[in-house]
């Protein structure tokens, strides 16, 4: 126990200063790999860490919070889903800490725990899908946003419409990637102006 508190408050310093620029995904990635990197032993400890870190230095992408209360304020507040490879948990405090928890039940949220293959499979996508059905038989099409490499397939394998983000990745990265996604936006704020939410679903 004590070993893993200096570990983690090193490394909590240590990505305050480096890091403090960087995306909250990246700034998660990277410390998944000091964690298991450094010191594989504290891998069962790594979600207290985890979540300190979140708490930290949560930061929605830019226009999350517009596009998602927007879409609700339009009548699609039970159309949104999230399908992640993150932990329940640590989803939800993320929703509570960028006060996006009431826009999202239970059971449209897809966790880690909830699906048996991670992305690239299209298992968790497909789920987040259902979460949304209206009706039985309701099969519009389903817009997902990713900005991860492993998500643009995971989509493109689930027959849904994919919006990548340069939040992680340039585009010039995203272009060389397996999977290309459909549109390819900065953030989510430039997306609610491409995609023409504003005028009309």
């Amino acid at each position: 126990e004590a070993q893993f508190n200096i570990y983690k408050e090193s490394r909590l310093s240590q990505i305050r200063n480096a890091q403090k620029s960087m995306p909250f995904s990246m700034a998660i990635a990277q410390m998944h790999s000091l964690i298991l990197n450094d010191f594989p032993m504290l891998k069962a400890q790594k979600k207290e860490l985890h979540l300190g870190v979140m708490e930290e230095y949560v930061k929605p992408i830019k226009g999350a919070r517009e596009i998602i209360r927007l879409l609700a304020s339009r009548g699609y507040a039970d159309r949104q889903a999230i399908a992640s490879g993150a932990h329940r948990d640590e989803i939800l405090l993320f929703l509570t800490l960028s006060k996006l928890d009431r826009y999202f039940t239970d059971k449209r949220i897809i966790g880690q725990e909830d699906v048996s293959l991670g992305k690239p499979s299209p298992e968790g996508m497909l789920m987040a899908a259902e979460s949304m059905r209206r009706v039985p038989g309701d099969e519009r099409p389903v817009l997902v946003f990713e900005d991860d490499p492993k998500g643009f397939e995971a989509a493109r394998n689930a027959d849904m419409w994919v919006v990548g983000l340069t939040t992680r990745y340039s585009e010039e990265e995203i272009l060389k990637c397996a999977t290309v996604p459909d549109l390819i936006v900065p953030d989510l704020a430039t997306a609610i102006g491409v995609l023409g939410i504003r005028a009309g679903l």
